[in-house]
């Protein structure tokens, strides 16, 4: 494991520096010399610029007792190409799945937030873990000169929250989230009861099914998970007040029943009124998470189901089913002749023919000689599934 640190010009005093409580404090004026005690790592990695290296370095090194020690130089920052180039002898000197503790005390100005940025980065380019950021408070020293270490890790946690719930609201995909809830529940029980968050890691698996759910097309299962959800999450929110490193992951969690409100169904209800709205909702939503062959063929089922509904067929036999589906066939061949036909099961046939072809050409992979572009497909699915919407959803 090895510290990535800065130093900077400042005049730095010495202070006893501390973590979570006073027992245990280093009386030093370069936080790195805490850290290194405080965290044993087996490397260290200096960040300077010339001025500090020629105001600090000689004082500094004779204090660190780790063997390994690299001074990196840097540009003092004071134009944009010298940031990115600060920012890439940051990436620079992480190896691939290395862990790493971030120094932010003595960073200057935009210092620490391109070291933020460096670690967001390079846990997904190099697969590093960033094990803690640090900041030897200075200023928030007592008045026995004693000053706190701020853990700042959490402000990292929040974008990769906030990032893995955008997954989800944007694509559908909850598996990012899911590892995420994982990690937390693990990390939280070893500082609180196990049983306080035991909802936590509930609500993982609960979500981990939803994206099994919505990728299978299983509008029943998502119903029910969606029916579930809004306690899990009051019940998180709830705990999640009295800790504030993971308070925002109650906001951000919210967001999710939310965007599933109107799919949540009791068992038994999904050929109701009811049932057939939150199936046009789930078509919408695939649509909105760019799930086009999920949209398309739920839309197939649904018809196919609401005239099982209207003919009084049984919707859950194949028998029923396929009576439905050689219905709507022959109703479709009959509305191109120029047949007149009324009502609901008139509109069905209209459409039927059209949202058949655009299913099967997106589930034949492309593999036949009339098979349409992507972005075209995109476009047909996206009309069908609109004009099928009104449709199921009319009176």
């Amino acid at each position: 494991m090895k510290i990535v640190s800065f130093i900077g010009t400042g005049n730095y005093q010495p202070v006893y520096y501390y973590q979570n409580d006073k027992s245990r404090y280093i009386k030093t004026e370069y936080f790195i010399v805490a850290a290194e005690e405080f965290f044993k790592p087996d490397e260290i990695i200096l960040l300077l610029t010339q001025e500090a290296m020629e105001k600090h370095i000689d004082i500094l090194l004779p204090k660190i007792k780790t063997s390994c020690v690299k001074q990196i130089l840097i540009p003092a920052g004071k134009t944009e190409d010298e940031l990115w180039s600060i920012f890439s002898l940051i990436a620079e000197q992480v190896n691939d799945k290395e862990s790493i503790i971030i120094d932010v005390t003595h960073g200057f100005r935009t210092q620490p937030m391109l070291v933020l940025a460096a670690a967001v980065f390079l846990k997904v380019i190099k697969n590093i873990s960033v094990e803690k950021i640090v900041y030897g408070a200075f200023e928030a020293r007592d008045n026995e000169n004693y000053a706190p270490v701020f853990d700042l890790t959490p402000f990292l946690r929040i974008i990769e929250w906030s990032s893995a719930t955008e997954q989800f609201l944007n694509y559908g995909n909850t598996l990012q989230l899911s590892n995420i809830l994982y990690s937390e529940h693990e990390r939280l029980i070893k500082y609180e009861k196990p049983e306080k968050f035991s909802s936590l890691k509930k609500f993982a698996k609960i979500i981990s099914d939803l994206t099994n759910s919505l990728s299978l097309i299983r509008p029943e299962e998502v119903s029910l998970i969606s029916k579930k959800m809004p306690l899990i999450v009051d019940d998180l929110k709830v705990k999640f007040n009295n800790i504030a490193a993971v308070k925002p992951l109650g906001m951000l969690l919210n967001k999710i029943p939310e965007s599933l409100n109107s799919l949540s169904l009791s068992k038994n209800e999904l050929f109701t009124k009811k049932g057939f709205f939150a199936q046009s909702q789930m078509i919408s939503f695939y649509l909105e998470t760019r799930q086009y062959p999920q949209a398309i063929t739920l839309l197939r089922e649904s018809i196919v189901s609401l005239l099982c509904i209207i003919e009084s067929f049984d919707v859950w036999d194949k028998a029923g089913r396929e009576k439905a589906e050689t219905m709507l066939f022959d109703l479709s061949s009959n509305c191109r002749s120029g047949k007149q036909i009324d009502g609901k099961k008139g509109k069905l046939a209209a459409i039927w023919s059209e949202i058949c072809n655009c299913r099967n050409d997106v589930n034949h992979a492309g593999m036949r000689k009339s098979a349409s572009g992507a972005e075209s497909l995109i476009k047909r699915t996206e009309k069908l599934c609109k004009r099928g919407i009104e449709i199921i959803n009319a009176g």
